[in-house]
Protein backbone atom coordinates (compact mmCIF):
# COMPACT_ATOMS: atom_id res chain seq x y z
CA UNK A 1 0.00 0.00 0.00
CA UNK A 2 1.50 3.45 -1.12
CA UNK A 3 0.67 6.57 1.29
CA UNK A 4 0.89 9.89 -0.46
CA UNK A 5 2.24 12.71 1.93
CA UNK A 6 1.91 16.82 0.44
CA UNK A 7 4.46 18.73 1.08
CA UNK A 8 1.71 21.45 0.93
CA UNK A 9 0.05 21.17 3.81
CA UNK A 10 -0.60 24.18 6.27
CA UNK A 11 -1.39 24.25 9.87
CA UNK A 12 -3.91 27.09 10.87
CA UNK A 13 -3.32 28.57 14.48
CA UNK A 14 -6.30 29.81 16.49
CA UNK A 15 -6.18 32.39 18.90
CA UNK A 16 -6.44 30.21 21.50
CA UNK A 17 -3.79 27.96 20.89
CA UNK A 18 -1.33 30.56 19.65
CA UNK A 19 0.88 30.51 22.83
CA UNK A 20 0.73 26.91 23.06
CA UNK A 21 2.41 26.54 19.29
CA UNK A 22 4.56 29.43 20.00
CA UNK A 23 6.25 29.33 23.14
CA UNK A 24 8.50 32.22 22.53
CA UNK A 25 7.20 36.16 21.26
CA UNK A 26 6.74 36.15 17.32
CA UNK A 27 7.80 38.79 15.35
CA UNK A 28 7.16 40.66 12.29
CA UNK A 29 9.75 44.07 10.35
CA UNK A 30 8.29 46.80 10.38
CA UNK A 31 9.19 50.51 10.43
CA UNK A 32 10.04 52.90 13.03
CA UNK A 33 6.90 54.47 13.32
CA UNK A 34 4.54 51.04 12.34
CA UNK A 35 4.68 47.63 12.52
CA UNK A 36 4.61 47.32 8.95
CA UNK A 37 0.68 45.72 9.32
CA UNK A 38 -0.75 48.66 6.82
CA UNK A 39 -0.59 47.63 3.59
CA UNK A 40 -2.57 45.32 2.34
CA UNK A 41 -1.45 43.79 -0.64
CA UNK A 42 -4.62 41.03 -1.94
CA UNK A 43 -3.79 38.56 -3.98
CA UNK A 44 -0.04 38.76 -2.93
CA UNK A 45 0.15 38.34 1.09
CA UNK A 46 -3.90 37.88 1.40
CA UNK A 47 -6.45 35.96 -0.62
CA UNK A 48 -9.75 37.89 -1.68
CA UNK A 49 -13.08 37.57 -3.64
CA UNK A 50 -15.05 40.29 -5.49
CA UNK A 51 -18.46 40.51 -3.48
CA UNK A 52 -20.26 43.19 -5.50
CA UNK A 53 -22.65 43.88 -2.32
CA UNK A 54 -20.13 45.27 -0.60
CA UNK A 55 -18.07 48.73 -0.25
CA UNK A 56 -14.64 48.40 -2.22
CA UNK A 57 -15.67 44.87 -3.35
CA UNK A 58 -12.56 43.14 -1.73
CA UNK A 59 -13.82 40.63 0.53
CA UNK A 60 -10.79 39.14 1.91
CA UNK A 61 -10.68 35.13 2.02
CA UNK A 62 -9.25 32.44 4.35
CA UNK A 63 -6.39 30.98 2.52
CA UNK A 64 -3.90 28.63 4.52
CA UNK A 65 -1.60 29.35 1.64
CA UNK A 66 -1.48 33.58 2.15
CA UNK A 67 -0.47 35.57 5.05
CA UNK A 68 1.24 38.75 6.55
CA UNK A 69 4.60 37.37 6.82
CA UNK A 70 5.92 36.79 10.18
CA UNK A 71 8.89 35.05 12.47
CA UNK A 72 9.29 32.78 15.38
CA UNK A 73 12.22 34.56 16.31
CA UNK A 74 14.60 37.48 15.83
CA UNK A 75 17.08 35.47 14.31
CA UNK A 76 14.80 34.00 11.72
CA UNK A 77 13.52 37.15 10.96
CA UNK A 78 17.24 38.51 10.41
CA UNK A 79 17.40 35.72 8.00
CA UNK A 80 14.49 36.97 5.38
CA UNK A 81 15.00 38.86 3.07
CA UNK A 82 13.60 42.06 4.86
CA UNK A 83 14.89 45.60 6.03
CA UNK A 84 13.66 47.60 8.48
CA UNK A 85 12.84 47.46 12.61
CA UNK A 86 12.14 44.44 14.78
CA UNK A 87 8.41 44.32 16.27
CA UNK A 88 7.50 41.62 18.68
CA UNK A 89 4.34 40.34 19.91
CA UNK A 90 4.92 39.30 23.16
CA UNK A 91 3.78 35.62 24.49
CA UNK A 92 0.20 35.79 25.90
CA UNK A 93 -0.89 38.54 23.58
CA UNK A 94 -4.50 37.61 22.37
CA UNK A 95 -4.84 37.89 18.55
CA UNK A 96 -7.99 39.85 17.61
CA UNK A 97 -11.18 38.38 16.71
CA UNK A 98 -11.08 37.12 13.19
CA UNK A 99 -7.22 36.54 12.99
CA UNK A 100 -4.93 33.29 12.87
CA UNK A 101 -1.83 32.47 11.98
CA UNK A 102 -0.86 29.44 9.57
CA UNK A 103 2.26 28.14 8.58
CA UNK A 104 3.90 25.92 6.40
CA UNK A 105 6.64 25.76 8.39
CA UNK A 106 6.59 26.70 11.89
CA UNK A 107 9.68 29.23 12.08
CA UNK A 108 7.74 30.91 9.08
CA UNK A 109 4.25 31.81 10.55
CA UNK A 110 1.68 33.66 8.37
CA UNK A 111 -0.86 36.07 9.92
CA UNK A 112 -4.39 35.47 8.27
CA UNK A 113 -8.25 35.54 8.51
CA UNK A 114 -10.17 32.92 10.23
CA UNK A 115 -13.22 33.55 8.03
CA UNK A 116 -14.38 36.21 5.41
CA UNK A 117 -14.39 39.59 6.20
CA UNK A 118 -14.52 43.28 4.43
CA UNK A 119 -10.78 44.75 3.83
CA UNK A 120 -12.13 47.39 5.84
CA UNK A 121 -12.48 45.04 8.96
CA UNK A 122 -9.35 43.47 8.29
CA UNK A 123 -7.92 46.97 8.29
CA UNK A 124 -9.84 48.01 12.20
CA UNK A 125 -7.97 44.11 13.68
CA UNK A 126 -4.63 44.80 12.00
CA UNK A 127 -5.11 48.41 13.58
CA UNK A 128 -5.61 46.61 17.09
CA UNK A 129 -2.85 44.13 16.30
CA UNK A 130 -0.69 46.98 15.92
CA UNK A 131 -1.08 48.56 18.70
CA UNK A 132 -0.59 45.20 20.61
CA UNK A 133 2.95 44.87 18.70
CA UNK A 134 6.22 46.55 20.79
CA UNK A 135 8.91 48.32 18.84
CA UNK A 136 12.17 46.69 19.78
CA UNK A 137 14.34 49.10 17.62
CA UNK A 138 16.65 46.35 16.80
CA UNK A 139 18.02 47.01 13.33
CA UNK A 140 16.40 43.68 10.55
Amino acid sequence: MSRIVSKDLYTVVSPKELWKVYKNDVWRCGRSSHAGLDKLRLGKDLDYAIDPFIPNNALIIPNQKFGISFADSLDKLRKQPVSGRAWRLGVGKQLPEGLCFNFLQKDHPLLNVSRPMTAEDLILRLDKLSKLMINTNEKV
